[in-house]
């Protein structure tokens, strides 16, 4: 959709500029966004993102940045949105409860994969990659804002 495009060509638009003079930025981090199905009882995926049925979506809502970078994959699928939130642990635990399917960092679920409470479901291209900055001004912040901006460049991601 028009929407869609507009929406992650301003994205890239915001970031970038943020990544110019006035501006600071240090990476924090990257992850990946995973489809993910709670098990049934013999450790198979409830849904599946190959079934020719209605799937019910676990989404985030789209004002939030992961729905952003999530809606190129979903606009156009079977997925019918069964439940809305931007918070990544309260998609998990409807995901836990065999609410649907909901797409949640890697790092979210490592224990919930680990244990097959939640499994995998479709393919690679299905698969998100997600980076994430810290952004300041130029100007001096409080003692305590300059220390954990040192912090953070330190970390050398």
């Amino acid at each position: 959709s028009t929407h869609c495009i507009s929406s992650a060509a301003s994205d890239v638009y915001k970031r970038q500029r943020l990544k110019l003079p006035p501006f600071s930025h240090q990476k924090i981090g990257s992850a990946e966004l995973l489809p993910v199905s709670a098990c049934n009882a013999n450790g198979k995926a409830i849904y599946n993102l190959e079934s020719d049925g209605f799937v019910p979506h676990l989404a985030y809502s789209l004002d939030s940045y992961m729905g952003r970078q999530l809606e190129p994959i979903i606009s156009g699928s079977k997925l019918k949105k069964v439940f809305v939130s931007s918070m990544t642990e309260l998609l998990k635990i409807r995901a836990l409860e065999g609410n649907g399917i909901a797409w949640l960092p890697n790092y979210v679920i490592t224990k919930e994969l680990k244990e097959k409470s939640l499994v995998v479901v479709g393919q690679k291209h299905h698969c998100v990659p997600i980076t994430y900055y810290a952004y300041r001004y130029h100007a001096a912040l409080h003692p305590g804002g300059e220390s954990v901006w040192n912090k953070l460049k330190e970390l050398n991601v």
